[in-house]
C-alpha cells in the first residue's frame, strides 16, 4: 500500500481504518468537465473553495510556516471527497480489489500530503496511529518534495529525538531521511510547490530506500 495523502486530517484517520479504498475529489469530473466547455465555472468553484476556508480553526490546523499552503481549489476537492466505486467505473479491477477488502496491508508507506499533512504538530498522533497496529509495518519520511522547508525537517528532528529520549519508537516504524536531497530541491525557502522527474535522481534514490526499509520490516 504505497500512500500519498490528499491533506486532510479526516482522511489520514480514515484511512487507518479503511486500508482497501481509494478516493477522489467530489468534483474533479465535473469540474475537469466544465472547464472544457465553461469557464465560468472556475470562478464559482474557487468561490466557494473560499467560503470553505473561512475557519481560523482550519487554516492553523492545515497549514503552518513549515508547509506550502496548497491551492484554494486543492484545498476543496480534498475536503469534498467521494470513495471510488470500482463495481461502476472499473468491475474487473473491482473482482481482484475485494481479495483486499477489509485487510491490512502488510507494509504502508507514507511521505506528505498537500499542506503538510502530517504536519510536525501531528508526530505524537501519528506514532500512537503506528503503536495501535503492530501487525502493519509503517515507512515514513515527513520531509519529501513539496513541503522541503529546512523549519519543517528540524521540527521533526527535533520532536522525533524527544521522543526518543523518553521511550523507543514503534518496532513496526522505519523513518526516512531524505533531506540531502530535498533541500536541493530550490533555493532552501520552500515556497513554491515543486514536482520531481518521473524516474529522476531523487525519486530513484527514495525508491531504493524504501525498497531497502520494507525489506528490513519484513526479515
Amino acid at each position: 500500500s504505497f500512500r500519498f495523502l490528499h491533506g486532510s486530517y479526516d482522511e489520514l484517520d480514515h484511512a487507518f481504518d479503511h486500508w482497501h479504498e481509494s478516493r477522489m475529489g467530489s468534483l474533479y469530473k465535473k469540474h475537469r468537465h466544465d472547464a472544457n466547455n465553461n469557464n465560468n465555472n472556475n470562478n464559482n468553484i474557487d468561490e466557494a473553495a473560499d467560503d470553505d476556508l473561512s475557519s481560523d480553526e482550519h487554516e492553523h490546523r492545515y497549514f503552518s510556516n513549515d508547509t506550502v499552503r496548497p491551492s484554494d481549489f486543492a484545498i476543496f476537492a480534498t475536503r469534498n471527497q467521494l470513495v471510488q466505486d470500482y463495481n461502476k467505473e472499473d468491475p474487473k479491477l473491482a473482482s481482484i480489489l475485494s481479495t483486499y477488502e477489509d485487510k491490512q496491508p502488510k507494509i504502508v508507506v507514507l511521505t506528505e500530503g498537500w499542506g503538510g499533512t502530517p504536519n510536525c504538530s501531528y508526530v505524537d498522533e501519528m506514532l500512537a496511529k503506528f503503536e495501535a497496529q503492530p501487525d502493519v509495518s509503517f515507512i515514513w519520511a515527513p520531509v519529501y518534495v513539496t513541503n522541503h522547508k529546512k523549519s519543517r525537517y528540524e521540527c521533526f528532528q527535533a520532536k522525533l529525538k524527544g521522543f526518543a529520549g523518553t521511550r523507543s519508537l514503534p518496532s513496526n516504524l522505519k523513518l526516512l531521511d531524505f533531506w540531502d536531497e530535498a533541500s536541493k530541491l530550490d533555493d532552501g525557502n520552500g515556497k513554491n510547490p515543486v514536482h520531481i522527474p518521473l524516474g529522476g535522481d531523487y525519486m530513484k534514490k527514495a525508491i531504493g530506500e524504501i525498497e531497502k526499509a520494507m525489506c528490513e520490516l519484513l526479515v
